[in-house]
C-alpha cells in the first residue's frame, strides 16, 4: 500500500437522489416540538450524556483516556439535529464524536419492494453525517485510514448504532436511514442495516465476497 493516497472528489448520492421528498412535517400536528432547540426535539444536553453513558459511548472514551466531556447541540429549520461530543474545550481538535440527522419522509423514486406501498412514505431519521474519532490516536499498518478518516476510531460504532436505534424508536419512525458515501462504510453497515435497493445489496455482498482477502481500506480507496 502506497503510503500517500490522493481523496479522490467525487458527487456522493443523497437522499435527495433517491426520494422524492424529504420536506414534509415528519410530527404529528399537536406537537410542538418544531419549535425547541432540543436535539430531535425532546434530548437536553444534560439527557444525552445520561443515554451516552447508558450506551457504553462514555466507558468507551474514560478508557481512552478521555475526560472532562462536553455535549454541544442545536436544531435547526430542515428538521435537522446535530449533536458534538468534545474533551476539555469545543475546538474542532478535541471533536470526539459528530452526529448529525435528520427528520423527514422516504417516498422512493423507484419501487423496488413491489409488495409495500410507499406512496404515503415512511417516517424516517436520516444520519446525515457520523464520525467516531480518536484525536490522541496513531494509525497502524495493519489499521491503516480509511477514506475519509483524519483520526482513528473509537471503537464505538455498534454503541452509536443502538443509540441512534434508540432515538428512531423513541420518536416513532419507521426506518432510520443512511446513505453511506464510501464502499467500507456500506460494507461495515450491512452487518446491522438492510438496503432497500435488491440490486444494491446483491452488489455490495458480492464485492465483499470477492474482495474479502483484501484490506478494506484497499478496496475503499479502490
Amino acid at each position: 500500500m502506497s503510503p500517500q493516497r490522493s481523496l479522490l472528489k467525487k458527487s456522493p448520492k443523497f437522499l435527495e437522489d433517491i426520494t422524492y421528498t424529504i420536506a414534509e412535517c415528519p410530527f404529528d400536528q399537536n406537537d410542538d416540538i418544531f419549535c425547541s432547540e432540543l436535539f430531535l426535539g425532546k434530548y437536553s444536553e444534560s439527557r444525552l450524556m445520561e443515554l451516552l453513558d447508558r450506551f457504553g459511548l462514555l466507558g468507551i472514551l474514560h478508557r481512552r483516556g478521555y475526560r472532562d466531556l462536553i455535549v454541544s447541540i442545536s436544531r435547526h429549520e430542515d428538521y435537522t439535529s446535530r449533536l458534538y461530543l468534545n474533551f476539555e474545550s469545543l475546538d474542532k481538535e478535541t471533536r470526539l464524536i459528530e452526529l448529525i440527522v435528520r427528520e423527514g419522509i422516504f417516498r422512493p423514486k423507484e419501487q423496488l419492494v413491489s409488495s409495500f406501498d410507499f406512496s404515503d412514505g415512511l417516517s424516517m431519521l436520516l444520519i446525515e453525517w457520523l464520525a467516531l474519532q480518536d484525536p490522541r490516536g496513531q494509525f497502524r499498518e495493519e489499521r491503516p485510514p480509511l477514506p475519509g478518516q483524519v483520526y482513528p476510531g473509537l471503537g464505538a460504532l455498534i454503541n452509536i448504532h443502538n443509540l441512534l436505534k434508540y432515538f428512531a424508536r423513541s420518536g416513532r419512525k419507521d426506518a432510520l436511514v443512511d446513505v453511506p458515501e464510501y464502499y467500507h462504510a456500506a460494507a461495515i453497515y450491512s452487518r446491522s442495516y438492510n438496503f432497500f435497493s435488491p440490486l444494491a445489496a446483491g452488489q455490495v455482498k458480492a464485492m465483499m465476497r470477492d474482495f474479502d482477502s483484501y484490506p478494506l481500506a484497499d478496496i475503499s480507496f479502490a
